[in-house]
């Protein structure tokens, strides 16, 4: 059956409005052959010449085009197209630091090549908060629950906010806060190590701390 979610993360800061390169919404088409991006930012010279650098240098289709106040970045190569999108993406200094994390996470999950069932359909980016569209395949035998199991470290990636407003797993895993005269610690979801085997380790030591 095929399952379609949608995921909210609030920001941890409004993202700058007057410098740097904003990022505003990333998009595959639903039959994966297309990708696009929404950039905003006080200018668009440099970025043009490095799309038109990246084209010359890979001779992979990349484009970029004017749309309104924004600068639209589209590769049309197939079922490359988002990968091309990607690599590209990943050369840009952006002004939020919640931007490379959401093209990272964009990047495992976007095509039916990625390395589990789930399928990013699309993310828009407001100075609020970050709206990603998922697709999920499941099969015949699966059950709400066992989906849920499935989906879990995505909703606990984007819902760590009991702890503090902008807590980070990937960099605050392990460390110890005080609320309310109790203590807290958070570490991976079970699901994430079964998925990413490299942090076993890491979350091994944050159990230790337990001690």
């Amino acid at each position: 059956m095929d399952i379609r979610f949608d995921l909210v993360k609030k920001l941890t800061k409004p993202l700058p409005k007057a410098k740097g390169i904003t990022l505003r919404s990333l998009r595959t088409s639903e039959d994966g052959q297309s990708a696009s991006a929404i950039l905003m930012a006080g200018g668009y010279q440099q970025i043009r010449e490095e799309v038109e650098n990246y084209r010359m240098l890979t001779g992979l289709p990349l484009n970029a085009r004017s749309k309104g106040r924004s600068l639209e970045l589209t590769s049309e190569c197939g079922d490359g197209s988002a990968l091309v999108l990607m690599d590209f993406l990943k050369g840009i200094s952006f002004n939020s630091e919640d931007v490379m994390e959401t093209i990272e996470f964009f990047d495992r999950y976007l095509g039916k090549d990625a390395d589990s069932d789930i399928r990013v359909l699309s993310m828009d980016m407001s100075a609020e908060d970050l709206r990603i569209a998922c697709a999920l395949e499941a099969g015949e035998g699966e059950t709400p629950e066992s989906i849920f199991a499935y989906v879990s470290s995505l909703l606990d990636r984007y819902d760590m906010g009991i702890i503090k407003e902008d807590f980070r797993i990937t960099r605050e895993h392990g460390e110890w806060f005080t609320l309310d005269g109790r203590m807290y610690m958070a570490t991976f979801h079970p699901s994430a190590l079964l998925r990413d085997p490299s942090k076993r380790p890491e979350a091994f030591m944050d159990l230790r701390a337990l001690r």
